[in-house]
């Protein structure tokens, strides 16, 4: 999707960068309210594609609507790049979500060139503030509401080891421990985008810094403008790089009860569903015991506890199992019994460092998919003092393997293929 972009490193060729004095690892600071950068002095501020930008409440701030402009710096990516410890810090307020009674939008994005976004933090219709680690595999969704025409101090923060997310100073999210440190990036932006267009959201006091800041930063009295060189901006420097010790085994478990798509362990007796076919399919090839692993893992996490064979009848109704019995349209099936669900195409030890990330989060389901084909339900980890190492622990549909951790599969038969992120909308 292609954004109109307000270049944030051209703005600051008016000379001039607000001060905030003692406040050390300072990265940059962006008012955006007219006392510096400028950007308001003239009340609007024409971007490419005809859109504007305009002064209004909440700073005064910089305006911007759903897809149509973002606030662009390929500076502020450089100073970023390489940053394990750094902060985040936003003055939010949304005027307009169109049809949602929350605004739905990405208020930030950091890219790596040749991948895309690999920091996000983003708001949904139903509440909710989620910000993540593309590649580090840490996510926190947190149940706070960015309530419309309420001025919000957001601040995403990471300490080296882990994600924490703030709202007007207040821990609402981690952390989560995962791989923090950024990659080299070619642009950061913040933005009112993508999925409802009308959503309009205002944005002020933009500051980020290589240490960490939960607390909103007040810039203390007297501190006025200074000259600042505007030609090019220097980094600052990473801390340096220090081995981490590998930390301790979380010890979680969402306590689901397994259901299996057929045979039971150590039995011979299937369950009742087993023979039944997947949508309008025929044949023993494409029924729920056969075939059936991953809508069993929907069973297993459906809040109304619906039988596979009673999902089967709701995703067949919906459209969303295919002609040869697979569960291909994943995600509005997921809608349908109360989540939102991502999928990511991860392998060996990212795989391990996602599941790690969200195992143990409340309201979040982990179902992994092996190949050769086949989908279990990650329930927790554990240290196993026998091995000397963290096990994820699974509910396996496949009872007559009688398999209870991840590892007997991917230390043998199979490999992770693919992550499913289920989180309760």
């Amino acid at each position: 999707m292609q954004r109109a972009l307000i270049l944030l490193g051209l703005l600051l060729s008016v000379g001039l960068r607000a001060d905030v004095c003692a406040l050390p690892g300072t990265i940059d600071f962006f008012p955006l309210n007219g006392s510096s950068l400028g950007i308001c002095d003239n009340n609007s501020l024409t971007v490419e594609g005809g859109n504007y930008v305009l002064c209004s409440p909440c700073g005064p701030a910089v305006q911007l609507q759903g897809a149509s402009s973002d606030l662009f710096s390929s500076s502020l990516a450089a100073a970023l790049s390489n940053l394990s410890v750094y902060t985040i810090q936003m003055d939010v307020s949304a005027t307009y979500g169109g049809s949602n009674p929350y605004p739905t939008m990405e208020l930030f994005h950091a890219d790596e060139p040749g991948y895309g976004s690999v920091l996000i933090m983003e708001t949904y219709s139903e509440g909710e503030v989620d910000f993540w680690d593309n590649l580090g595999f840490g996510s926190i969704l947190a149940d706070v509401n960015l309530s419309m025409g309420t001025c919000v101090n957001i601040s995403m923060v990471s300490d080296g080891q882990a994600l924490y997310l703030y709202f007007n100073g207040e821990l609402v999210g981690g952390p989560v421990a995962c791989n923090t440190t950024l990659p080299a990036l070619d642009s950061v932006g913040f933005s009112a985008c993508c999925d409802e267009p009308a959503t309009v959201a205002d944005f002020s006091n933009i500051y980020v810094s290589s240490q960490v800041q939960g607390a909103p930063v007040v810039p203390p009295a007297g501190c006025a403008p200074s000259p600042m060189p505007t030609a090019t901006m220097t980094p600052s420097p990473s801390p340096t790089a220090t081995p981490t010790p590998t930390p301790a085994c979380q010890t979680c478990s969402n306590g689901l009860a397994p259901i299996y798509q057929g045979i039971l362990p150590n039995s011979s007796t299937d369950e009742p569903w087993a023979s039944v076919n997947l949508d309008h399919t025929t044949g023993t090839t494409k029924t729920i015991g056969y075939k059936g692993c991953f809508l069993t893992c929907f069973s297993m996490i459906d809040p109304n506890h619906e039988t596979p064979a009673e999902l089967n009848t709701l995703f067949t109704k919906d459209g969303d199992i295919n002609s040869v019995g697979s569960l291909w349209n994943y995600q509005p099936a997921a809608n349908l019994i109360g989540f939102n669900c991502s999928s990511l195409p991860v392998t060996g030890v990212d795989a391990e460092n996602l599941i790690s990330g969200n195992v143990c989060l409340p309201n979040t389901y982990v179902v992994v998919g092996l190949s050769p084909s086949h989908y279990v339900l990650v329930t927790g980890e554990e240290y196993d003092h026998a091995t000397q190492d963290c096990r994820f622990t699974i509910d396996d549909p496949a009872g007559s393997r009688n398999y209870t951790y991840l590892d007997q599969y991917t230390d043998g038969s199979r490999t992770i293929a693919n992550v499913e992120i289920f989180k309760v909308r």
